[in-house]
């Protein structure tokens, strides 16, 4: 006998949308989530995209009576008491939490693969929250785009290097993120030696790319 998905609910806030699927996938409940991947995507330009969360007819019942006890739990559950911060030593005594060290989202792998390849300029890196190593990567996209449109678009060569480095890159820094231990800007900034090189290499490796990018721009000239 079929067993359709039913609309459960219908939201707006992806986060929400996430946290009611994870509860319902925890009690065995199989849950679609239609829109939900485009509004990560999009991001806050996604806020008019609606996420339908469903489930088989058969479950709508749990499902609701799940989610009522949801909206319910702080009747239900006891105050946690927020953790105070260790002391440490320094005109900060007694601890002051550092704004830059909250992770109350997770960075997804799609997103960073679709910002790297689609976004390119280091937003792969910069989805990430590494930032120092995703402006040295945005800066060389421009130079070497900047150059080509001044006559020299050799050095678009280095470019597909530069995305391929933010995509891989930034899919290790997702990893990173999502285990609370992104790399520092120090950190970040020992890879640009390896960045550089594999700038270089790509340039002299592939010359071909150069060549054909200057035998297209007088073309596109004379057009």
């Amino acid at each position: 006998m079929a067993d359709p998905f039913v609309t459960l609910e219908t939201l707006h806030d992806p986060v929400e949308a996430e946290l009611h699927r994870e509860l319902l996938e925890d009690a065995g409940i199989v849950v679609s989530t239609p829109g939900l991947e485009h509004r990560h995507m999009l991001g806050i330009a996604g806020s008019y995209v609606k996420i339908s969360v469903q489930v088989r007819r058969s479950r709508l019942e749990e499902a609701q009576e799940l989610l009522r006890g949801l909206e319910h739990a702080d009747e239900i559950l006891e105050p946690i008491e927020q953790p105070r911060p260790p002391a440490v030593d320094g005109p900060y005594r007694g601890g002051r939490p550092d704004p830059d060290e909250g992770y109350d989202d997770v960075r997804l792998k799609r997103i960073g693969a679709f910002a790297s390849l689609v976004l390119t300029f280091g937003a792969g890196h910069f989805y990430a929250r590494e930032n120092a190593i995703a402006w040295v990567i945005a800066g060389l996209e421009l130079v070497a785009l900047g150059k080509s449109m001044l006559g020299d678009p050799t050095l678009a060569a280095i470019v597909p290097a530069l995305i391929l480095y933010d995509l891989f890159g930034g899919l290790r820094a997702c990893e990173r993120y999502n285990q609370r231990a992104p790399h520092t800007p120090k950190q970040q900034l020992l890879k640009v030696p390896l960045l550089l090189a594999l700038a270089v290499a790509s340039f002299y490796f592939f010359p071909w790319l150069g060549e054909l990018l200057a035998e297209e721009a007088p073309a596109l000239t004379d057009a």
